[in-house]
């Protein structure tokens, strides 16, 4: 699109020529004008999202105009929306963050989405939680698997481990075999912070199930009170395997690598 590329090359060379507030002006402007769905108009709320985050106001009217016409939130309005909320001063933040809200009520789940993973990155990860469960509940195929695994970094942050657990066969969908026992672990360590520590021994049972060689988190738990109950685990798995190395590793751990 030749309108585009002229705007943004324009952008660019006023930035260059140290005219950063007349470029983001002329982008703003396209932004403003230019139907929502026009490919210069997107093309400038890319530029604005990675040429010109750190001067982006979150009471500028237009960005949240185009981002309200712009039926699927994707990769160029996620990223625009995350600077907006980042830049909000502590008194705006509240505002900010319910104006992000309002447009998600009843649009597209690619919103809620990209709302609740940036919620999660400003480290609110308990507004994140209603945004990703509707995500997930309307959304299908990698939407719904991303929302999923977002949602359960959610409950990991909020220390809420039994729906972690319950969460868990979803969101591993987007982890590899080698990560899975090590956010695994991370539920078995927040059941014993919390008290629970028959619960934590027996996810921690399944960390091992998952992969014998994981030790991620074992220190933690031994320090939370279940360093007897490890230790004698790990000596029955030893008289059940006796040649695999993993146990007397895990045991040497237990055992401060005396």
């Amino acid at each position: 699109d030749n309108r585009a590329v002229a705007i943004s090359e324009y952008a660019k060379f006023l930035k260059r020529q140290q005219k950063t507030l007349e470029a983001a002006a002329l982008l703003k402007q396209e932004l403003a004008t230019a139907p929502a769905m026009s490919i210069s108009a997107e093309r400038s709320g890319r530029d604005l999202a990675f040429e010109f985050s750190d001067i982006l106001n979150p009471n500028e009217l237009s960005y949240w105009k185009w981002l309200g016409n712009r039926p699927r939130w994707e990769y160029i309005e996620e990223r625009l929306l995350w600077r907006l909320l980042e830049n909000a001063s502590e008194n705006q933040r509240e505002q900010v963050f319910r104006q992000a809200e309002d447009l998600c009520k009843g649009a597209d789940p690619t919103r809620c989405k990209s709302l609740g993973w940036i919620f999660n990155r400003l480290h609110h990860p308990a507004r994140s939680i209603p945004l990703l469960k509707d995500a997930m509940m309307r959304g299908s195929g990698e939407l719904a698997r991303s929302s999923a695994f977002t949602l359960f970094e959610c409950y990991l942050d909020t220390e809420n481990w039994k729906e972690a657990e319950v969460l868990f066969p979803i969101a591993s969908s987007q982890l590899t075999s080698q990560e899975q026992p090590v956010w695994f672990s991370r539920i078995a360590v927040i059941a014993a912070r919390s008290g629970n520590l028959a619960d934590a021994m027996r996810l921690w049972k399944k960390v091992i199930n998952l992969d014998l060689s994981c030790t991620s988190g074992l220190k933690e738990l031994a320090s939370l009170g279940l360093q007897v109950e490890l230790k004698q685990l790990y000596r029955e798995i030893q008289k059940e395997l006796p040649d695999s190395s993993y146990p007397q590793k895990s045991l040497k751990q237990l055992m401060g690598d005396r």
